[in-house]
């Protein structure tokens, strides 16, 4: 078992859904605190907040954590590869490989002797 393997990766859904919710909370409030300090309106600033919350939020939050996702999918599978070839070099240490070769010339000896 990979050292990896037991970490266990976000959904594509659970990823997009946190991205979503993110999303639409900052552009709310980046929004609603830049028209509020421009204009002095509050019902302006919360009107034009929830606006831009509501439309640019969800897609810009699909977009995000699609690619977050993606991003954290790649890094375990690269991590996991990596992983599994230090175990596999850990199996086929250069002392194993020399013992592998000790025995094959020692069989081809022996069965040269042997008359084989």
């Amino acid at each position: 078992m990979t050292p990896t393997a037991s970490i266990q990766q976000p959904s594509m859904t659970q990823s997009i859904i946190v991205a979503m919710g993110f999303a639409t909370t900052f552009l709310f409030a980046i929004t609603a605190a830049l028209i509020w300090a421009i204009t002095g309106g509050v019902a302006s600033a919360l009107g034009v907040g929830l606006f831009c919350a509501f439309w640019g939020g969800p897609a810009f939050g699909v977009i995000a954590g699609g690619a977050a996702h993606s991003l954290a999918s790649d890094r375990h599978d690269r991590l996991t590869a990596e992983a599994t070839t230090q175990g596999l070099e850990a199996a086929f240490s250069a002392d194993a490989i020399d013992d592998a070769q000790s025995a094959a010339v020692s069989n081809r000896r022996t069965e040269a002797h042997a008359g084989v």
